[in-house]
């Protein structure tokens, strides 16, 4: 058979505007497991050809700002080198992604004119209409692609211009479906026939060392300044039966929920531990807790991996309506886990209705109580700014949050019109926004770039800002409550991630002064006095905020 090279992008998850200005963004260490497991896939075929990925997430272009194209194209040069790439195969997963995308793409087919040019991902998969106005683009697969990966490159092998694969389009000919949307893949109905993704493919040591467990999502930093631990993710299941319109996930992976035997799941821990000495686990999936029995079935298998010093995590949090006290139980027996965290959204009832999540916020209440009694560190996501939302639905959300659920850290976001959600397409009829690539740059969690009939953009982020500072630093639930360590824990892994945070120095010095800790506590204070003197972004937060702080500003005086 012939050979066929192929090279892989993954693409950096942040716009590229913050990689050349720098940015205080966190690019999350996830595997890309869209092209891990194609290339697993195509082995495990003994496809004939060289592959290879030019992993420009896991890089640092802000030093070659003043040379990115020849830093994009030698990057390239480098990981399919010696060969020339017959296929380039973008994984465009995430919308931040499309600037970098779109730099990329002409430079890479200036340089291999004669190569087919390939798009897939979650984005690509909402996206196909306008990626294939782009004549640099010849194919975009929708949905998962194990099956419709390989079947494209054999067409391709046989010089076929027509396909007739579910899930390829090109331009001239999309298939759609019944809702008028291009059709997507049929989902892989038993995922244990997958080889586990080809992690050969990357610089491993750059997702599973030392430095990748603060990269993680927050609450996962928390806890992973243990030296001995490496970390690395895991998928153990795809789809999810819920409809929140404000998620994607259904448009690539569909409602039905698919899960990989445990003991699969298991083996694929033992070989990372085994290679490469992984033994801290992130679960990924979109609903990894979802019946009660195969929740019990995974904790107990992993429980019985045989791996030293291994620790399990929940990355993404837990699903309300499928939790429940024996899962709470489950995860401190058997997992080692210390954080959890709830897929909550909304403190008010009437919001749940209108994003369709439909979360009992009395059993949220319920179970953030038992997990606290349990040992647990406990943080929920509120979103702030749906479609429809009024500002005082905003305030009842932000007021039950810290006075009934009363969790030990909230995450505040403002909703983001993601492209293949019911609340994108809800944002465009109200007219506050395009299907255009301006607002899939602007698909930032913690920053409104547009104004709604509700609450304007500046207002919005200013109100998701005030509560973060009020409910997780002034009115601290676990200084509330005694719980000085848990204090402790969560603001020093806020100054971990941003250093010049006056008032997480704050509240460590609350916590030690709580504590009986004097030499702690004139540490932080010190700390503060030298942030404000030296970092223009302490003293902004200073002048801005110091009204919440009136001890900081006390502190302060001198240092003014």
């Amino acid at each position: 058979m012939k050979e066929q090279h192929i090279l892989f992008i993954n693409m950096p998850t942040i716009p590229l505007s913050n990689f050349v200005k720098g940015s205080g963004s966190r690019a999350i260490r996830v595997f890309p497991f869209g092209i891990l497991y194609l290339s697993a896939v195509l082995k495990k075929q003994r496809h004939a050809g060289h592959i290879a990925c030019a992993d420009y997430a896991m890089k640092n272009p802000e030093k070659f700002a003043s040379k990115m194209d020849e830093y994009i194209v030698s990057e390239a040069v480098s990981a399919i080198s010696p060969h020339t790439p017959d296929i380039l195969a973008f994984s465009f997963s995430i919308s931040t992604s499309h600037d970098f995308f779109f730099h990329c793409l002409p430079l890479l087919k200036k340089k291999w004119p004669n190569a087919t040019t390939i798009v897939g991902g979650m984005h690509a998969s909402n996206a196909v209409q306008f990626l294939l106005e782009n004549r640099d683009i010849d194919y975009v697969l929708a949905g998962e692609g194990e099956e419709s990966f390989p079947l494209l490159l054999s067409s391709l092998l046989r010089h076929e211009k027509k396909h007739d694969i579910k899930g390829v389009h090109s331009s001239g000919a999309i298939r759609y479906n019944e809702k008028g949307k291009p059709e997507i893949a049929v989902p892989i109905r038993d995922l244990n026939t997958l080889p586990f993704p080809d992690w050969n493919l990357l610089d491993i040591d750059s997702y599973v060392g030392k430095d990748a467990g603060d990269a993680q999502i927050f609450w996962e930093g928390i806890h992973s300044d243990n030296a001995q631990h490496r970390h690395a993710s895991l998928l153990t299941t795809r789809g999810c039966p819920f409809k929140c319109s404000f998620c994607a996930s259904h448009s690539i992976h569909g409602e039905k929920v698919r899960t990989r035997d445990v003991h699969n799941v298991v083996e694929e821990m033992r070989q990372l531990n085994n290679a490469y000495g992984v033994n801290h686990f992130h679960v990924f999936d979109d609903l990894a807790i979802y019946t009660t029995k195969r929740t019990l079935e995974l904790l107990g298998a992993m429980s019985k991996s045989g791996i030293e010093n291994q620790h399990v995590a929940f990355t993404q949090t837990l699903s309300v309506a499928c939790a429940n006290e024996d899962i709470i139980d489950a995860l401190v027996a058997y997992s080692g886990v210390r954080t959890v965290a709830f897929a909550v959204e909304s403190g008010s009832q009437g919001t749940q209705k209108l994003i369709k999540k439909n979360c009992d916020l009395g059993k949220a209440e319920r179970l953030i109580r038992y997990a606290q009694s349990k040992g647990l560190i406990v943080t929920i996501n509120i979103i702030l700014g749906f479609p429809g939302e009024t500002r005082e639905r905003m305030l009842e959300s932000i007021a039950y949050a810290k006075d009934h659920l009363k969790p030990n850290w909230i995450q505040f976001f403002v909703a983001t019109p993601i492209i293949g959600t019911e609340m994108y397409d809800q944002f465009i009829k109200s007219g506050c926004i395009t299907n255009s690539p301006e607002i899939w740059n602007s698909t930032l969690l913690d920053h409104r770039y547009f104004d709604s009939a509700e609450i304007s953009a500046d207002a919005l982020n200013e109100l998701r800002y005030l509560a973060n500072l009020e409910c997780n630093f002034a009115d601290n639930y676990d200084l509330r409550s005694g719980n000085y360590m848990n204090a402790l824990t969560l603001f020093k892994a806020v100054t971990r991630l941003y250093p010049f945070h006056i008032y997480a120095w704050d509240g460590i010095r609350r916590a030690e002064k709580l504590s009986g800790n004097v030499k702690e506590v004139q540490n932080a204070e010190n700390q503060i006095k030298e942030l404000v003197r030296s970092d223009t972004r302490s003293r902004e937060l200073l002048d801005k905020y110091g009204y919440f702080f009136p001890e900081v500003v006390e502190i302060c005086k001198d240092s003014l």
